[in-house]
């Protein structure tokens, strides 16, 4: 036994270096005390150490300590819960199988390829977490968990099969599939195994009678699984982002459905049998190509729809039982009219109809009491639409980007919990002040128009927290803005401004602040009180100059003059006084290099030539200071030697301390100057060679290309890298060549990450056979560091062939981190409170001017704006009039097109009827003839027979006058002339009395069929309309 267990232990320590290896190390706290407990003589087992992170919390899961790591959970039977998430781990201890007593077991986050087929031993397991790994298929012996397991998130991996034997584990209630690359989900049809434990030939994920939870999404199914509707507890089912094309019928069978989303894939058709699942809450199909809504009667339950981004032209009847829907998205359709009828749904709530092609709203939709989100957006409105005031309960209305060139006020006024209202690019030419109204509106968005002037009553909206009016025409702000006190956002960018009211220095909460592209000519002065404002924008302003010059002049003048005076008096204690103020001269001189006024500065280095010169002066000084303290140094010496030859004392003894302690003082002192000498020296060393190296940049690049390049350094260095790219890019378009403006420029945009920009302009410098070894030495530090980002960016395709030609990187540059604007000013001009001064003197002063001036200007602007206003009146009534005269002539070619249509076809009718009549007619006279014909062949016929009769009559006359008997009483019997049998008178044999078979008068079937034998003639030559020729009337007639 101990030899077995010696082997155990070391097999396990083996296994142990081995997860040390693929784990990673752990932190000195969790050493020492493993350490320690590795040092106990009850230790069941012997550990190596460092210990990874994931073999503490195994370790501890299996010691079953109370109290341990994070991320394990025990009770007194064993550890039931085991997280080892986040690990970065790309295997699982083998000893994690070995802790039967898990219940719950997270292996989620990271970088595990499989898992093993140890995992089976592991029955008790009922909730696995295995998402965000790189798991390709799942092991087989998780069927050993059939008893327990009831959640399996395998999620976000590159799983491609699912093995069928997992359907085994009928009590999973939720599985998570998503985000993986299964092509269709599996069924086993005949797997003889399977079927002695499920008992049926065909197996798949209807044998999870449990399941209520199935995650499909973002996989490659190209069908709906199948069996699926065997998972009669199933509630939520998400097979949103495959390609799947039809929902096949017998989805009717999960009857207690809640949640479908079918949204991003292919389908065509909404399935008819949705009307069976009459439980389901929630359904998400957009992102399909449904062209049109299948009926809806059934789902009374449905509350959330979403129908975004199909093919949907209409919204009509099939929605209008849904009784419980509250939110309705059909963005981004073709839908052209919704039903009349639609006020049916009263429970709706959110209603979302952007970028569709509707041309109004059925007045109906607003009787819809508690709609409370309304969006239609990017449609075809040219109105507000009638009946908009009735919905009292309305919070947030958006009717941007359509034809609403004339805001009917009328319907707005009347919505009293309106909340944000959004009428951006419509047209608008007029703001209209019943909007005032609404004191409970916080965000109001009506840029893109063309308002020219703002009312008064528009500071009675003290709700406001943001006002955007970008993009109009504006003039003026009403002078009680400051009443909008709770306003936070203020955007008046690319109107008609040139001032702003005093009153908007009260507005303290205000945070955001954008008057670009206005006519401001003075920065406005009160921007000082704003304290709470973090973003604000004065960008292409026509702003006044000459002051601001002025006063950056004197910034340099000033100081530099004040140096010379104190040069020329000599003075050497105030000489410290001169290089001070030389040196603020040239900071200042350099800072505003990278002003806005820097082509009004002088271009000269004399700034830097006096601070030099000044700094020269002061080291001579220090010289001098040291000469004296040696000079005193030495005296002392000499009395301190003279002191050895007088006798001891304590006078003398104090004396010769005190000159002791004065000389140690001399020497900290010169020791002080002549370092202080030294930096001296390499400061004005660096000054004058400052100076020279404007005046050789000024001499190789011409007058005035100096003052960019000195401008582009003073702007790198006070890290404005994107102004330091224009300045280099102006003057390298000038001199192509100058190797040192390339450097510069590649610092430059190295700084911002345009790294292969950078590259390019390291590569140009360093063809340069004139630069100096410094520069050399630059430029391989530039490079260095270009590589470095060259190397970090690669991986991300940015420095791509492809991504140059797409995309154009300008001195600000597409990767260059957002700045402040509002640092500019504070930089490159006076400070605010100045500005502020000058800003009151001038306006004193020039008052009356100003104010007349103002005035002109602004009646100006205002007939200016009126014309405008006017014309745009003007444009877009032609334009609507164009609009209505198309929409009348199509109209009206329309109704002619159906009135030519229509008489076409009654034309076609009545040709068709008078065939008809025609046809009628000549078979009415053809019948007509062969009536007459017939009538005259009967007539002929009658009377051939009666001239027969006769003929026969006046034949029997003579017989019987010839045999000389009595003539016979007619229809007695009797026999034809030449018969065989012969009758007398009254004789049997009679029928009825008209005839019989022996003796039948002529004209009777038998009397004329012996007739015929008598004269030879067949059945050809009998009379027409008898039988067998007999007489008309007779019985065989």
């Amino acid at each position: 036994e101990s030899e077995e267990s010696e082997e155990c232990g070391s097999g396990e320590s083996e296994e142990e270096e081995e997860e040390e290896e693929e784990d990673g190390s752990v932190d000195s706290a969790d050493q020492s005390y493993l350490e320690s407990e590795a040092s106990d003589e009850d230790s069941a087992m012997h550990r190596d150490y460092p210990r990874s992170k994931m073999q503490l919390l195994v370790d501890e899961a299996k010691d079953n300590k109370q109290g341990g790591l994070a991320g394990m959970e025990s009770d007194e039977a064993g550890a039931t819960i085991l997280n080892l998430s986040r690990l970065n781990a790309h295997n699982i201890t083998s000893r994690v199988y070995e802790i039967d007593t898990l219940t719950d077991l997270d292996i989620s986050h990271n970088k595990i390829p499989h898992i093993s087929e140890d995992i089976g031993n592991l029955t008790q397991i009922m909730s696995l977490k295995a998402g965000f790994n790189n798991l390709h298929t799942l092991p087989v012996e998780l069927e050993e968990m059939s008893e327990t397991l009831t959640a399996l998130d395998v999620s976000h991996n590159k799983i491609s099969d699912y093995p069928a034997n997992l359907y085994v584990c009928n009590k999973l209630m939720e599985i998570n599939l998503s985000y993986n690359h299964l092509e269709k989900v599996p069924l086993s049809v005949g797997d003889l195994e399977l079927l002695k434990v499920v008992r049926e030939w065909e197996v798949g994920v209807g044998q999870l009678k449990a399941l209520t939870k199935l995650d499909l999404s973002h996989n490659r199914l190209i069908e709906f699984p199948l069996q699926l509707d065997r998972c009669e507890q199933l509630t939520d089912l998400n097979v949103s982002h495959n390609n799947i094309e039809l929902i096949p019928s017998f989805i009717s069978g999960c009857r207690q459905l809640q949640r479908l989303d079918i949204s991003h894939n292919k389908l065509t058709v909404l399935f008819p049998e949705i009307k069976t699942l009459r439980g389901i809450k929630y359904l998400d199909a957009s992102h399909n190509q449904i062209s049109a809504l299948t009926d809806m009667r059934g789902l009374t339950l449905l509350t959330d729809l979403y129908i975004d981004n199909n093919k949907l032209t209409q919204l009509g009847q099939e929605l209008l039982d849904l009784q419980a829907l509250t939110v309705l998205h059909a963005r981004h359709n073709q839908i052209r009219k919704l039903s009349p009828n639609i006020g049916r749904l009263q429970a709706l709530r959110t209603l979302y109809l952007d970028h569709n092609s509707l041309e109004e709203l059925p007045g109906d939709l607003f009787n819809i009491n508690h709609l409370r989100d309304l969006s239609v957006n990017d449609n075809e409105l040219d109105a507000i639409p009638q009946g908009l005031r009735k919905c009292f309960q309305l919070h947030h209305l958006s009717l941007a980007r359509n034809w609403i060139n004339n805001v009917d006020g009328r319907e707005l006024h009347m919505l009293i919990s309106l909340k944000a209202i959004d009428l951006q690019d419509n047209g608008c030419v007029w703001f209209p002040h019943q909007l005032c109204d609404l004191t409970g509106l916080t965000s109001l968005n009506m840029s893109r128009n063309a308002i020219p002037q703002l009312p008064d009553d528009l500071c009675k909206m003290t709700s406001l927290t943001e006002l955007d009016l970008q993009r109009n025409q504006i003039i003026a702000i009403p002078e009680a803005i400051d009443k909008l006190s709770k306003i936070e956002s203020l955007y008046l960018q690319y109107n008609h401004l040139k001032d702003v009211p005093p009153a908007l220095r009260n507005m303290t909460h205000i945070k955001r602040l954008n008057f670009a592209s206005n006519l401001f000519d003075v920065t406005p002065g009160l921007l000082s009180h704003l304290t709470q404002v973090v973003q604000c924008n004065l960008t292409r302003n026509p702003l006044s100059k000459v002051r601001q010059t002025v006063a950056k002049r004197m910034k340099i003048t000033k100081p530099y003059m004040t140096g010379l005076e104190i040069m020329e008096e000599g003075v050497g204690e105030e000489m410290s006084l001169a290089t001070d103020n030389f040196e603020a001269a040239a900071t200042q001189y350099s800072k505003q290099l990278a002003g806005s006024g820097a082509k009004t500065l002088p271009i000269t280095p004399q700034y830097h030539f006096g601070a030099g010169c000044a700094v020269v002066q002061l080291s001579h000084q220090n010289k001098s200071r040291v000469r004296r303290l040696d000079a005193e140094k030495e005296l002392l010496v000499e009395q301190m030697e003279k002191d050895k030859d007088q006798t001891a004392s304590q006078a003398l003894h104090e004396a010769r301390e005190k000159r002791s302690k004065r000389l140690g003082e001399i020497e900290d002192e010169q020791l002080e100057i002549r370092e202080h000498a030294g930096e001296l020296c390499e400061q004005a060393e660096h000054m004058l060679d400052t100076g020279i190296e404007l005046l050789i940049q000024a001499r190789n690049l011409g007058p005035g290309l100096e003052l960019y390049y000195a401008r582009a350094q003073a702007s790198l260095a006070s890290k404005n890298p994107d102004r330091a790219i224009r300045d280099l890019d102006h003057l390298l378009a000038q001199r192509k060549d100058y190797e040192p403006a390339m450097m510069l420029r590649a610092e430059a945009r190295e700084s911002l990450g345009q790294y292969p920009q950078a590259h390019r302009d390291c590569v140009k410098a360093s063809r340069s056979k004139y630069a100096t070894r410094s520069e050399r030495q630059y430029l391989e530090k530039v490079r260095e560091l270009v590589d470095l980002g060259m190397h970090s960016v690669r991986p991300a395709g940015i420095n791509s062939a492809d991504f140059q030609r797409e995309f154009e990187v300008t001195p600000a540059g597409t990767l260059h981190r957002r700045t402040i604007e509002l640092r500019h000013l504070l930089v490159e001009g006076e400070s605010l409170k100045r500005a502020e001064i000058d800003s009151r003197a001038q306006k004193k002063l020039v008052d009356a001017q100003a104010f007349e001036r103002y005035e002109d200007e602004r009646d100006d602007l205002l007939a200016k704006a009126h014309k405008k206003r006017d014309r745009y009146k003007l444009t877009l009534e032609k334009i609507r009039s164009k609009r209505m005269a198309e929409r009348r002539r199509a109209e009206q070619e329309l109704r002619e097109r159906k009135e030519e249509e229509r008489r076409l076809k009654e034309l076609a009718r009545k040709q068709a009827e008078e065939r008809r009549e025609e046809h009628e007619r000549e078979r009415m006279a053809e019948a007509e003839e062969e009536q007459r014909k017939v009538e005259a062949e009967i007539k002929r016929i009658a009377e051939e027979e009666e001239a027969q009769r006769l003929k026969d009559e006046a034949e029997l006359e003579e017989l019987l006058k010839l045999r000389g008997k009595k003539k016979k009483r007619p229809g007695s019997k009797g026999s034809r002339p030449g018969s065989k049998a012969k009758s007398r008178p009254g004789s049997k044999g009679s029928a009825d009395g008209d005839g019989s078979e022996a003796g039948s008068k002529p004209g009777t079937a038998k009397g004329k069929k012996k007739k015929k034998k008598k004269d030879g003639e067949g059945d050809d030559d009998s009379k027409p309309g008898t039988a067998n020729g007999s007489k008309p009337g007779t019985a065989n007639g």
